[in-house]
């Protein structure tokens, strides 16, 4: 995977390196996807090498979508997994069915190393990038936006 190509959304068995000048340029690796952060490895980001880093280790948190075949509604959630979930699949798609949480075993790992990081993944998400994010304040009803 090249620099041009990282748009923050990485899927599938990858492993790429980057640059000090690549982490910088893509803000440190900014993924887009929501994600629990998973245990991982005591390293130092000032390292020589990727195998003495710093490993940071997420699982993509899944998706909140439309229950419809064929709508495809794919929803960001709001935050990871946990009671804001509950009260986001409460809420209805803009075509009236009920929401659903799916969840997806895609997990990622970014070493952080004094010559710039390893990002890998072993895994494809189990869903399609998100179309709508929505939000679920407390004092008003859940709101469903379209990225699009």
């Amino acid at each position: 995977l090249s620099l041009e190509y990282w748009d923050g959304f990485p899927d599938g068995r990858l492993r790429c390196h980057f640059t000090p000048q690549q982490l910088e340029d893509t803000s440190q690796l900014a993924i887009y996807w929501v994600g629990d952060r998973l245990s991982g490895k005591q390293g130092s980001p000032t390292a020589a090498t990727p195998e003495k880093g710093k490993v940071s280790h997420f699982q993509c948190a899944g998706v909140v979508e439309c229950e419809s075949k064929v709508l495809a509604t794919v929803c960001v959630t709001q935050i990871a997994p946990g009671a804001n979930i509950s009260r986001q699949v409460q809420s209805e798609c803009t075509c009236g069915l009920k929401l659903r949480h799916r969840l997806c075993k895609f997990e990622w790992s970014i070493i952080l190393y004094s010559g710039g990081a390893v990002f890998e993944s072993n895994y494809t998400h189990s869903h399609s990038r998100y179309t709508h994010s929505l939000s679920t304040p407390k004092s008003k009803p859940p709101q469903l936006q379209s990225f699009i």
